[in-house]
């Protein structure tokens, strides 16, 4: 009920989160009403005289930096906040990047990355710092 909300809110107040007040005394849960927290701007930030792109810019960083919303609701953030049909960002997104996964580390279709094991990694170091000497020697000697 409050997503469409914090969709709405979310590119004009940064960190936009909406939290659930439940009352202490009353037996069982019954909710006594909403607290809306964002970051507070700089005191140094101007009001006036931004640019459409800077604002439009501004806006979308704040939906995406937004950890209180998901990603389906960060997609209908930009939706709305463009004024685009709900699911237009999610579908272009989806057919112009198909082998990535937007911003959803819990995504069943992430690849898990496998590091390599600790000692190929010291032996590559170990011959690219070899093959720097060397250049560096080389390179004096010639002088």
């Amino acid at each position: 009920m409050l997503n469409p909300t914090a969709e709405y809110l979310a590119p004009y107040f940064m960190k936009f989160k909406i939290t659930k007040n439940y009352a202490k005394e009353v037996r069982g849960r019954k909710l006594i009403g909403y607290t809306f927290s964002f970051k507070p701007e700089s005191k140094t930030q101007k009001d006036v005289g931004y640019n459409k792109r800077l604002e439009e810019t501004t806006h979308l960083y704040s939906i995406m930096t937004n950890t209180y919303l998901n990603t389906e609701q960060k997609f209908r953030a930009v939706d709305r906040y463009r004024g685009l049909k709900l699911g237009t960002t999610k579908k272009y997104y989806e057919s112009a990047h198909p082998q990535t996964v937007f911003l959803d580390p819990e995504s069943v279709h992430r690849a898990k990355r496998g590091y390599p094991p600790i000692d190929q990694i010291c032996m590559a170091y170990q011959a690219i710092k070899l093959q720097t000497w060397k250049q560096l020697f080389l390179h004096t000697k010639i002088c």
